[in-house]
């Protein structure tokens, strides 16, 4: 990908780094304002651009030098604030990992067609999507996205999903001995004696150190 361009959103959206810096100060916009004219600022730039004009005394747009007749009043242009924002730091974000052979990739840049695969850092188990560190970044801001469940990287998310309710097989059953869904827990496995996966998991591992650890006492 050309280091001139950026993705700019979690969603990938890809623009010219350009779009993201103020043509007063050439940084990243902070706190941008839009003038009548359409152009971006940061609002301090234009404030100092502005400084010897009173408010009802005509001053131009830096940019194309279209005069206003009076100052206009400016706020914050919050939409693309947040896009500046998110822009910030993914470029202050330390370079993506190159996902190893048969390790879970990033399917967020998997669908830009970024190259190479980058590296999942987390998997959403309500998005059933696997993300990178750039990527992640709004699960862990976004309030609604926070209350996801995130697991280490994992390959095949679809795997995880029931065949019959398409629904995450979140819990295992101890009398089946099978990984289910909450809505599997209702129907064919009423009554049966069910626990959540990792805790399952869990069990398990230390059923299976304590058995090491007992073959090792008694080679002993």
């Amino acid at each position: 990908m050309d280091s001139k361009w950026a993705m700019a959103s979690p969603g990938c959206f890809a623009l010219p780094e350009e779009q993201f810096q103020c043509t007063v100060c050439r940084q990243v916009f902070t706190d941008p304002v839009t003038t009548p004219c359409g152009h971006n600022f940061c609002r301090a730039c234009l404030e100092t651009a502005w400084a010897g004009a009173g408010a009802a005394e005509a001053c131009r747009c830096p940019a194309c030098d279209k005069p206003f007749t009076h100052r206009p009043e400016m706020s914050v242009n919050a939409a693309f604030k947040e896009l500046a924002d998110a822009f910030r730091r993914m470029a202050s974000a330390p370079p993506a990992r190159s996902a190893e052979p048969g390790e879970a990739a990033c399917d967020v840049c998997a669908a830009a067609a970024a190259s190479p695969r980058v590296g999942a850092l987390k998997s959403c188990l309500v998005c059933l999507t696997s993300y990178c560190e750039a990527h992640l970044e709004p699960h862990r801001r976004v309030a609604t996205l926070m209350a996801h469940r995130l697991i280490a990287p994992a390959a095949d998310l679809q795997a995880r999903l029931c065949r019959e309710h398409d629904r995450l097989l979140e819990m295992f059953c101890r009398d089946e001995r099978e990984p289910v869904c909450r809505f599997c827990t209702e129907t064919r496995h009423r009554g049966h004696r069910a626990v959540a996966v990792e805790d399952e998991s869990r069990e398990r591992k230390v059923e299976k150190a304590g058995g090491d650890g007992g073959g090792g006492d008694s080679a002993s």
